[in-house]
């Protein structure tokens, strides 16, 4: 009988030990809890950054389609963007 309570006695300890490792990977092990609630917010911030640069790309397109469209935007951007001028124009630089 006392060999038996010996075996059940270490048994029990040996799982709640078990359990306790069990409990700890997972919450603080590597691939625990914490560090998926790491990549979930890291998730969401690349796809905010999805949605920043899709956005960016559609002004581009809009730029692109009102460059060959209007002459008025070529003229606006090669003035503002590229500091040109025409020929009998005469240009003031105040700084």
């Amino acid at each position: 009988m006392i060999v038996i309570d010996v075996k059940r006695i270490c048994s029990r300890i040996f799982f709640v030990a078990e359990l306790a490792i069990f409990g700890w990977m997972y919450l603080f092990g590597v691939h625990g809890f914490n560090q998926l609630i790491h990549l979930k917010s890291e998730i969401c911030q690349i796809v905010h950054e999805i949605e920043q640069k899709e956005h960016d790309m559609h002004m581009l397109e809009d730029n692109i389609i009102a460059w060959n469209v209007h002459s008025f935007c070529k003229e606006k951007m090669a003035r503002e963007q590229l500091q040109m001028a025409r020929k009998d124009e005469l240009i003031y630089l105040v700084s």
